[in-house]
């Protein structure tokens, strides 16, 4: 029975591992999660604090509760697992049945099974990397693409942060791209102009319209810059430079024309998607759009127009 419960203790401290290892991979990706929540709820909070804490208490619970059964298993005394740390549901009910069913030789085979189940996927993808690098035959990197530029660096979809994917050797400037209700293509994500800009201060009864609704007298009165200090969305943000911060503080919403300008100087690409697809007026977007492109100069083969 002990053995069966040290077992499942030492599962559930893999488990805890291998979630550390998710949540550091995806944590640049909670930006996204970030904005979902600040759409519906308009409550701006970084989400992957709350996914790192969370991960930090369960690594610390199992581990002090294993090394704990550890140190009981070699001194001969039973765990005596209080009931608050045994789970309760279905399937972790079936597993203590199967694993209280195995002989003490069993449960020890198991146990070697399962380190070498955890050790084996990280060797597979240690070795290759190691061979090539001795080889030196790894491929030439790829090409880069800045999602709405360079975001962590940067507000995102503004000059600077265009310029900044610029200074990381980004090939592909990537953004979206609206119009605004005399005619303008702007640069603009979000169909609310709430999160990155300060619609609410300047233009209060109007902050919930559609950011098609403002012609583009109105969106240059908008600081695009200030919520990317305020609100720091990436860490990275705490550890930009006095002139980035200014420059940061000091960004407008910049319009299409202004990209193709900046791209075609910098010499990358740009690839956008004109937003939002089901707005009763989209065909003449796609009009206007297609005609400030081809005004600018920009070679064609520079701009990637996604559907």
């Amino acid at each position: 029975y002990d053995y069966s419960w040290f077992l499942f203790l030492f599962c559930v401290f893999l488990f805890t591992l291998v979630w550390l290892y998710f949540a550091i991979i995806i944590l640049n990706d909670f930006h996204n999660f970030n904005e979902f929540i600040f759409r519906e709820r308009k409550l701006w909070l970084d989400w992957s604090l709350v996914l790192l804490i969370a991960t930090a208490v369960l690594i610390s619970y199992s581990s002090v509760l294993l090394l704990l059964a550890l140190c009981l298993q070699l001194c001969g005394q039973p765990l005596k697992l209080h009931w608050v740390h045994k789970v309760r549901d279905w399937d972790c009910r079936e597993m203590m049945s199967a694993l209280a069913a195995l002989t003490p030789s069993e449960a020890g085979t198991s146990l070697l099974w399962l380190c070498m189940a955890a050790v084996t996927p990280l060797s597979g993808c240690v070795s290759p990397l190691s061979w090539a690098a001795a080889q030196n035959q790894l491929p030439p990197k790829p090409a880069l693409v800045g999602h709405r530029g360079a975001p962590m660096l940067a507000p995102e979809n503004t000059l600077m942060s265009l310029h900044k994917a610029v200074e990381c050797d980004v090939q592909v400037f990537e953004t979206d791209v609206m119009v605004s209700a005399d005619g303008v293509p702007f640069l603009m994500h979000d169909e609310e102009l709430t999160r990155t800009t300060n619609v609410q201060t300047v233009f209060p009864e109007r902050a919930a319209l559609n950011s098609t609704a403002f012609n583009w007298t109105d969106l240059q009165q908008l600081d695009a810059g200030s919520w990317f200090l305020e609100r720091r969305p990436f860490p990275t943000v705490q550890s930009l430079s006095p002139d980035d911060r200014k420059e940061a503080a000091e960004q407008r919403i910049p319009s299409l024309e202004q990209a193709l300008e900046a791209a075609k100087q910098s010499n990358i690409s740009i690839m956008f998607d004109l937003r939002p697809e089901n707005h009763s007026d989209y065909q003449n977007f796609v009009n206007v759009t297609l005609g400030v492109i081809l005004q600018s100069g920009i070679p064609l083969q520079q701009v990637s127009w996604s559907p």
